[in-house]
């Protein structure tokens, strides 16, 4: 196996790219869910109601 690190643009390249690019541009949005829903649970609000507030205002759900 070869260890190689790939740039952004190669691994844009390689089969099955396309779900890595869609990651990288919901980035913003996934560290927005997950640090309103830790936020929220370790503030005392259930793991179901933090991740359903989180998810409205992090634009997920609408």
């Amino acid at each position: 196996m070869n260890n190689k690190e790939l740039s952004l643009e190669e691994l844009q390249q390689c089969s099955g790219a396309g779900a890595v690019e869609w990651v990288f541009k919901k980035a913003e949005q996934t560290v927005a869910f997950y640090a309103g829903w830790a936020g929220a649970v370790a503030g005392g609000s259930g793991i179901a109601k933090g991740a359903y507030d989180a998810g409205k205002n992090a634009g997920i759900i609408e």
